[in-house]
């Protein structure tokens, strides 16, 4: 992750898995192009991620011109999270294209705010990152900065007061916080820091699941238009309540003016997505925000229990409103609880949310595993369907014993034990407790990682020191990269820690295995992305933990 989560937060900082969402910004204003060198022969796509579909293989072959309108960034792409967007609208890797630099080149302007310079800062206290700049909007994660850690600060805007300022920070993350408690040395805007832009993304991308029909209405009995295949990418423009399909009553409206069955495609979310707008005036549905219709009469009780006293009763059809939810007892299939207006407790799988699953735009009540089940368990323990929990998850730390050498030892094995598991890269996934699902922002790559199980870079290699040494790393590239001491590449030994840099910030991390061999949790998103793999990249120097 990044200074922050940009490693495992970059490559964090960087859909269910698998699954290959991009975030479109929108076109960005024209630009002159300026004109580089491909390296190799480049695949041109329509996303600046290498989950994102290819418009043409061998577009820009090597040695020949690639006319570059703008640079960004997006997912970790050979060592880099730098992409290019060219004058055919396609996007291809920073890191094969002669630029000059091994950052943002010079004189060639940014797509988006996530693609300016970021500027490095401390964080006065715990700072929760948000969707958007104010208190009320959407909380991404929790405590997501800690005191004393880096903050990478993008651009600055105006939004709600907050302890005292308007001025909010956006970071490169793609998440929002307050001016306040950022220690830029400055009450007002920062000079050199770019200023947000107010602009909003008119559309947003994800692949296709299936084989999926586009329909004149929000049901599978209306007339199918057009079929997106299978592995595509398909743009929508925002999101609605229909009729039932595939267990989930959500569509998703696309750029052709169609209907699509979300459940088909892989936005990372079985409930709306965060981000995507709701489409004005086509809800189907009574219930508004915490509101929610009952599928049958419905028991608030006073406690997440089917055995719990019930306190009330909702008739059936009548609106639920709720503030949060919560992990309780098994109940009717599903471990999930809404705490209602009331203060008692309902089972979530009797209310039409829209979701069998966390809404996403709604906040938890509390960290409670889940408790019973068919098989009597609860939580814990590689589930793949998020029982382990969001983001950077607590877990025991191991024997802080042994020589050097011993303690090595235990790392390598702690993060070779979590390959050939299926895992996914998941951005912001992972921690001291081992694999986990991502957190509720897109990454830089635009994925929404929310329902995705896995680890980012920086959250592997937090678990296998946590796990095999009782090493706390720290949770992202820019606390790894502080962590232990530096030393030449040249003089690198099994158990380093191995960063790549763009443009001066750091961007990925991984283990050093010795024999110019590595693991690492890294795009594309699927099922054998944490992986032993050749080193690549160049590098000046590593940071040795232990010895």
């Amino acid at each position: 992750m990044k200074h922050r989560l940009t490693t495992g937060l970059a490559a964090a900082v960087f859909a269910v898995a698998g699954v290959g969402a991009w975030f479109a910004v929108g076109a960005p204003p024209a630009h002159a192009a300026t004109t580089f060198t491909a390296k190799v022969n480049l695949n041109g796509r329509d996303g600046a991620s290498l989950d994102a579909n290819v418009v043409k293989a061998d577009m820009y072959l090597a040695g020949k011109p690639v006319s570059v309108t703008c640079q960004d960034r997006g997912g970790m792409a050979y060592g880099s999270t730098i992409w290019d967007k060219t004058t055919d609208n396609v996007w291809v890797p920073d890191a094969y294209v002669k630029t000059g630099s091994d950052g943002y080149a010079p004189g060639v302007p940014r797509c988006s705010d996530l693609g300016q310079d970021g500027h490095d800062f401390k964080a006065k206290a715990d700072l929760n990152g948000r969707a958007g700049p104010s208190l009320s909007a959407r909380l991404v994660q929790a405590n997501m900065y800690r005191a004393g850690e880096w903050v990478t600060v993008v651009c600055q805007t105006e939004g709600d007061t907050a302890y005292g300022s308007k001025i909010w920070d956006k970071t490169d993350d793609g998440v929002y916080v307050p001016d306040a408690y950022v220690q830029t040395g400055n009450s007002g805007f920062t000079p050199g820091i770019a200023r947000c832009s107010t602009s909003a993304p008119g559309r947003f991308g994800y692949k296709a699941a299936v084989d999926l029909a586009g329909r004149d209405a929000k049901s599978t009995s209306a007339r199918e238009v057009k079929t997106y295949p299978g592995g595509s990418t398909v743009y929508i423009t925002c999101q609605a309540i229909g009729a039932n399909a595939y267990g989930s009553n959500i569509w998703d409206k696309t750029t052709d003016n169609l209907w699509v069955a979300d459940h088909y495609l892989k936005t990372g979310y079985d409930s709306f997505t965060p981000g995507v707008p709701r489409c004005a005036g086509e809800d189907d549905s009574s219930g508004s925000g915490g509101g929610y219709p009952a599928k049958v009469d419905l028991a608030g009780r006073s406690a997440k229990s089917t055995t719990a006293t019930e306190v009330k009763t909702y008739p059936a059809g009548s609106t639920v409103h709720i503030t949060c939810q919560a992990y309780g007892a098994y109940a009717y299939g599903s471990y999930i609880w809404d705490k209602t207006t009331d203060n008692v407790w309902v089972a979530d799988y009797y209310l039409k949310t829209g979701s069998d699953g966390f809404l996403s735009n709604m906040p938890r009540c509390d960290n409670d595993a889940p408790s019973g089940g068919p098989d009597g368990g609860g939580g814990g323990g590689s589930h793949g369907d998020c029982r382990d929990g969001h983001g950077r998850i607590g877990g025991p730390a191991g024997s802080t014993a042994g020589t050097p050498a011993e303690r090595i030892n235990r790392v390598i094995a702690a993060a070779r034990s979590q390959t050939g598991h299926g895992l996914s890269y998941s951005w912001g996934g992972g921690g001291k407790g081992g694999p986990s699902c991502g957190i509720s922002s897109p990454s830089p790559g635009g994925h929404y990682d929310y329902n995705v199980y896995g680890f980012d870079c920086s959250g592997y290699t937090l678990y296998a020191f946590w796990h095999g040494a009782g090493i706390d790393v720290g949770p992202n590239t820019g606390s790894q990269w502080n962590v232990g001491r530096r030393l030449p590449y040249s003089q690198r030994q099994p158990g380093d820690l191995i960063f790549w840099f763009s443009g001066g910030t750091s961007t990925h991390v991984a283990i050093y295995l010795g024999n110019d061999r590595m693991l690492e949790a890294a795009p594309p998103r699927g099922t054998g992305s944490v992986h032993e793999t050749a080193v690549y990249g160049s590098h000046s120097e590593v940071v040795r933990v232990i010895g």
